[in-house]
């Protein structure tokens, strides 16, 4: 913790405010190496990071300067009382484990009053007892522990500590471990908090050596329990309480209440034990519930088969006399969905039987497996305690040779991120954190760089493939869109805005010039041809569609296909409607929003066709490899579809954050 007047500051320290109202900044710094992370939480809970401009200003560490995060008085503000309190730095360390640093910031007529709210005795005994004193007040504070009057100090039998529990109070809550002999453990303790003005305050608590031993504080229909409680010194009774009377009692060093919950009609009871010592009387409460027990209920699986044709099976059953009716579901291992009956790829069988439930899931033989494993989850509803049980099982990833590795990636943008995929949905890589939505991208191979477009920075962008050396190559172009990568001439095309038109540029983003313009109110998508020296597009307005093409210099124009008739589907203002090229059997492909279906046609405008029907929803974007189909749905998920039926879809990845582009 680093103040800009007071230099390097201890957590538990105290600044003020001058008569001005004029506050120190705070600089809170870790060694972790993720930026964007770490917050300050002010006294009321609030997150001070998402309140930025109100007292404060706050500086978030980036990609230079991870690990530091700075609050300073937001020009023109004043710190008055109503800001007094405990401000805290919440940030992970170097390995990624969250802090907290603290510091009470006051204004300059604050006066302290400090006051202990409870003492207690919270665990124990054993080895090893512990007392929790609770107290409020302005940091920096002095704890001091005592037991029969004598201080206790750090050693190998006593230690305390100093944690801040929060609030516009300023709570804090210190806690003594006492270890030893049982005779080093008994007496009177006392807790004594001084804050920095001198103001102090203290409470005692008796401790005589108890102990309460139970296997669970939750106790199960259908077998019997018992609760021991016990002390560790001479006693003279030790008795177990329920509503005053005495249900079990014991002069000898521990009483057991047995009790079989099978036979009781109750629900939930509160029960006392009172042990009577020469030290005198101490309670103990203990609640015990009714409740199911997960163990009389099971979850079994099995799996056979081979990727060819695979089963798996999944047998819930539960205990006599319960009625209620389970939800059994399969779903892939780290999927957040179910495995559902798709009447395509995969046949999943629901069976009611009397004491449970039976799912089977067969998988088609063509389906191509992605290298997770697959749980079942059980969820039941109950009357009595824990009212909702859940169980899983799992089934290991299958190992099979047919399921060939292949050194092709899929390439995404996600939000303000660009991605990379495995096209089994597997080995998931973030490579750029954008600074506003990526729009489009492209890449070139042989120079290993990547590109893309960000509407909103009116920017095309440029990084290497692992994500490093990220550069703005043009700017200060309206709302760049589709892009392009000529790998052979060394060239990306791009479409933007006012006017509308496709510029071109050298690699460096040098020596632009626009290429083709249009009336057309939006320039979509481009794709290059660049062996054939063709560049292809789409545009559109409110009543017309087209696709064109134009030789790499703008020249020879013509257009490949025209919808007179075509209705401007608005579905988002950033939507690319993707244009994609076969370049080995010269045919163009693109999403017709009217009709939910990949449209086809050779690169002339000849023989028109559906190449994929009969998907379920929009596709966001799409591109296409051996015969598969890879594209966005609802912004959040990446589907694969054979390009033979677009019905038999499957999700290779989700993400919360808006995918546009792949």
């Amino acid at each position: 913790l680093y103040s800009n007047a007071s230099g390097v500051l201890p957590s538990n320290a105290m600044l003020f405010a001058d008569s001005a109202g004029n506050m120190e900044g705070l600089e809170c710094i870790s060694g972790s190496t993720t930026p964007y992370s770490g917050k300050w939480i002010a006294p009321s809970g609030s997150d001070i990071t998402q309140e930025s401009g109100d007292l404060f200003d706050v500086s978030v560490g980036g990609e230079r300067d991870p690990g530091h995060l700075t609050i300073s008085q937001a020009p023109g503000s004043t710190f008055t009382s109503d800001h007094n309190g405990v401000y805290t730095c919440l940030i992970p360390d170097e390995t990624g484990e969250e802090r907290m640093v603290y510091v009470g910031l006051y204004s300059a007529e604050y006066q302290d009053s400090i006051t202990i709210t409870s003492l207690e005795h919270i665990t124990g005994p054993g080895l090893q007892i512990s007392f929790q004193c609770n107290t409020t007040g302005a940091p920096p504070l002095d704890v001091t522990w005592r037991r029969n009057g004598v201080q206790l100090l750090q050693d190998g039998t006593h230690s305390t500590s100093l944690v801040l529990v929060g609030g516009t109070t300023s709570a804090f809550s210190s806690t003594l471990l006492v270890g030893g002999e049982v005779d080093d453990i008994v007496g009177r303790y006392t807790c004594t908090v001084t804050d920095y003005t001198g103001s102090s305050d203290e409470k005692r608590v008796s401790f005589a050596g108890t102990r309460v031993e139970t296997s669970s504080d939750i106790f199960f229909v259908g077998s019997s329990e018992s609760v021991t409680c016990s002390s560790d010194l001479d006693v003279a009774s030790i008795e177990w309480l329920y509503e005053g009377d005495v249900v079990a009692s014991s002069s000898a060093g521990s009483a057991q209440l047995n009790f079989d919950p099978v036979n009781e009609s109750i629900h939930e009871r509160e029960y006392t034990c009172r042990i009577s010592t020469v030290h005198g009387v101490v309670e103990h409460n203990v609640t015990i519930f009714v409740a199911i027990n997960e163990k009389d209920f099971d979850l079994s699986v099995t799996s056979e088969g081979s990727l060819a044709n695979y089963t798996l099976s999944c047998v819930f059953t539960k205990p006599e006399g319960i009625s209620a009716v389970p939800s059994v579901q399969w779903r892939q291992e780290d999927l957040n969905r179910p495995i559902y009956d798709d009447g395509c790829r995969v046949d999943v069988q629901y069976q009611t039987i009397s004491q449970g439930r039976i799912v089977n899931v067969t998988f088609a033989p063509w389906r191509e497996y992605d290298g997770r494993g697959f749980v079942c989850r059980a969820t039941i509803s109950l009357q009595v305690p824990p009212y909702s049980l859940t169980l899983h099982s799992q089934v290991e990833a299958i190992s099979d040779e047919t399921s060939a590795e292949t050194d092709g990636k899929l390439l995404f943008a996600a939000g303000g991120s660009i991605s990379m995929l495995g096209f089994d949905g597997r080995g998931l890589k973030a490579l750029v954190f954008a600074e506003s939505a990526v729009i489009a991208l492209d890449y070139h191979y042989q120079k290993g760089y990547m590109f893309w477009t960000e509407c909103d920075a009116d920017s095309v962008m440029r990084a290497k493939m692992d994500g490093s050396e990220v550069i703005a190559i043009v700017k200060d172009f309206d709302c760049p869109r589709g892009l392009a990568v000529d790998w052979i001439g060394d060239k990306i095309y791009f479409s933007h805005t006012n006017p509308n038109e496709i510029k071109a540029c050298d690699l460096q983003g040098y020596n632009c010039k626009g290429i083709v313009s249009t009336q057309h109110d939006y320039v979509w998508s481009v794709a290059v041809d660049p062996y054939n020296r063709w560049f292809y597009w789409t545009s559109e307005n409110y009543t017309s569609f087209e696709i064109e093409r134009a030789s790499l210099d703008g020249q020879a124009r013509e257009t490949i296909l025209s919808h007179n008739d075509y209705y401007y589907y608005y579905y988002y203002y950033y939507d690319p409607k993707d244009l994609r090229l076969d370049y080995t059997n010269q045919i163009l492909f693109w999403f017709d929003p009217t009709t939910y279906s990949i449209e086809s046609s050779y690169v002339n405008g000849t023989k028109t066709a559906t190449a994929l029907s009969q998907l379920s929803v929009y596709a966001h974007s799409f591109s296409i490899y051996e015969n598969q189909l890879y594209w966005i749905y609802s912004y959040d998920s990446i589907y694969t579809t054979p390009l033979t039926d677009g019905r038999c879809d499957h999700s290779l990845f989700y993400d919360q954050y808006a995918c546009y582009y792949i």
